[in-house]
C-alpha cells in the first residue's frame, strides 16, 4: 500500500486496511480517488448530510486543490480532497497535507456540516468500520446482513440474463449505424474521413451501456469485437472502392502514405477503440460481483 510510507508520519492509524484519524470530531481516511483512468492519492471526509456542489467549489478554491463529492451512505455525503503535490514523505509536503486537512475540516464546520455518525442501514449511531473499500459508521450485524443480501444478488445474476442478448443486439445495431457516415463519405466522396469511423465503436459501447446488462468480461470482449469486425469489413470495401476510383492497384494505394497507408494505420487503431471504451465505461457500471469482492478481499 503506497500510504505505508507516509501515513504514519501524518498521524494516521492503520485500522485493518484503512489509514484513518480523527480531526476535530471528523473521521478522515486515505484512499485513492478513481478519476477517469487515474488513481489519485486523496483523503475522504464523511459528513452527516449531502454536500452541496457550491460548497465543494468554495472549499476547492480556499484550499487551492482538487475536490470531488462521493457517496458513502447518502447522496454526495463525503468530500474527497486530493493530497498536496510533492514528495509525500518530505517534511514540506507532510506539513502542507496536514494544513490541507485541518483547513478542510474547519471549512466544513463553518458551512454547517457535521461528522457522519449513524449507520446507513439501521440509522443508529455506530463505530467506524471498513465497508468494502470505504470507511463509515457501521454495525457488524448490519454489515453482515448487507453482505448476505449482496451475495444473494450476485448468485441471482450468475445465470443467463436476456439483457446479455439485448446488449449484443444493441451493440451491433448502433455500431452499424455508426459506420454509415464513413460508408456514405466513401461512396459519394470517393474517400473517407478516418476519424468518422470512431462513431462505430462509440455506437457499440453505447448499445452495451444502454442495455444495463450485468457487467461481464466476456460481454466487454464481444462488444469490442463487434466494431472491430465491422470496421475491418468497411476498410476492405473502402480501400478497394477508392483504389478503383483513383485507377490504382490496391497495393499501390495502400503503399502510398498520403492515400491509403495513413488511413489503414488510423483505421486499424480506431478499430480497437471498442475495447478501451468498454474498459472505461466499466468503471461507472454497478457491478455487484465486483463490489462483493471488495468485502471478501
Amino acid at each position: 500500500m503506497k500510504y505505508d510510507n507516509y501515513a504514519p508520519k501524518l498521524n494516521f492509524n492503520k485500522n485493518k486496511n484503512v489509514y484513518e484519524k480523527e480531526v476535530d470530531g471528523f473521521k478522515v481516511y486515505l484512499k485513492d480517488w478513481q478519476y477517469m483512468v487515474l488513481s489519485i492519492a486523496s483523503f475522504y471526509i464523511p459528513t452527516d448530510k449531502e454536500i452541496l456542489s457550491g460548497d465543494k467549489k468554495k472549499i476547492e478554491a480556499e484550499i487551492d486543490n482538487a475536490c470531488a463529492l462521493y457517496t458513502v451512505a447518502n447522496t454526495n455525503d463525503t468530500l474527497i480532497v486530493t493530497l498536496s503535490d510533492g514528495k509525500k514523505d518530505s517534511d514540506k509536503t507532510l506539513d502542507a497535507i496536514n494544513k490541507e486537512i485541518e483547513d478542510t475540516v474547519k471549512l466544513l464546520k463553518e458551512m454547517g456540516y457535521n461528522p457522519m455518525k449513524v449507520c446507513p442501514i439501521c440509522k443508529k449511531e455506530a463505530q467506524y468500520l471498513e465497508f468494502g473499500d470505504d470507511f463509515l459508521p457501521m454495525h457488524e450485524d448490519c454489515k453482515a446482513s448487507f453482505v448476505e443480501k449482496l451475495e444473494a444478488k450476485v448468485k441471482q445474476e450468475s445465470g443467463f440474463n436476456i439483457k446479455y442478448l439485448l446488449s449484443i443486439l444493441l451493440s451491433i445495431l448502433f455500431a452499424g449505424i455508426g459506420i454509415v457516415p464513413a460508408i456514405l463519405w466513401t461512396y459519394f466522396g470517393h474517400d473517407y474521413f478516418t476519424l468518422v469511423i470512431v462513431l462505430c465503436p462509440i455506437g457499440a459501447v453505447l448499445g452495451y451501456y444502454l442495455s444495463h446488462a450485468t457487467p461481464r468480461l466476456w460481454l466487454r470482449i464481444v462488444t469490442g469485437i463487434i466494431p472491430l469486425i465491422i470496421i475491418a469489413c468497411f476498410m476492405v470495401f473502402a480501400f478497394n472502392y477508392i483504389a478503383e476510383y483513383k485507377e490504382m492497384t490496391i497495393g499501390a494505394y495502400l503503399g502510398n502514405f498520403k492515400y491509403g497507408l495513413r488511413k489503414l494505420i488510423f483505421g486499424s487503431i480506431l478499430a480497437f477503440a471498442g475495447f478501451g471504451l468498454t474498459r472505461y465505461i466499466y468503471k461507472f457500471q454497478h457491478d455487484n460481483a465486483k463490489r462483493l469482492k471488495k468485502f471478501k478481499d
